[in-house]
């Protein structure tokens, strides 16, 4: 979704006002969808975006561990266990006509604020959902052992039984 439109085609919808106007990777431009408003969003410090708007301002750091969007979901349930969706806020700044005051402004999209939501399962939550799932599968597998242990047993007794059965034929015979 945040690849740039040359490495996805479909992400040319968000160039505005048109294809000569494209952010690079990890930026939507949502001005279309923001009344007009100059607003982009990305990935906190442009993480695994575009390295030359990085490159132009100072102060970013974008690693993995604090700028990562994800989501810990257990597989048997679905139930999520750990998730955090980040996001960052920018603006584009640029010269904007004969003003003085915007007159050295650099064009580069200035960040303006960081989103962090997340959600973790705590250790007493987690042990409950582990035994949730666990034990179900304990006591069908419980259930179906025994089973197969009983179904074994009269197995090999029946098989003892017809042995017995054809042995007393066999002696009453003679």
């Amino acid at each position: 979704m945040l690849a740039a439109p040359a490495d996805n085609p479909e992400n040319y919808c968000y160039c505005y006002p048109d294809r000569d106007h494209c952010l690079g990777s990890g930026m939507l431009n949502l001005q279309p969808c923001a009344k007009g408003a100059q607003v982009i969003m990305s990935t906190p410090h442009f993480y695994m975006g575009d390295k030359v708007e990085l490159a132009k301002l100072e102060g970013l750091h974008p690693n993995k561990e604090d700028h990562e969007t994800f989501l810990d979901v257990e597989p048997r349930t679905g139930v999520t266990m750990n998730a955090a969706k980040k996001i960052q806020i920018n603006v584009p700044l640029k010269k904007y006509g004969n003003l003085p005051s915007f007159k050295n402004v650099p064009e580069v999209t200035f960040p303006i604020l960081w989103i962090n939501e997340s959600a973790t399962v705590n250790a007493t939550m987690s042990k409950d959902v582990k035994k949730g799932i666990t034990l179900p599968f304990v006591v069908v597998n419980a259930i179906c052992g025994s089973l197969i242990a009983i179904g074994a047993i009269l197995l090999i007794v029946g098989v003892i039984r017809c042995i017995r059965i054809r042995m007393s034929r066999k002696q009453r015979k003679l």
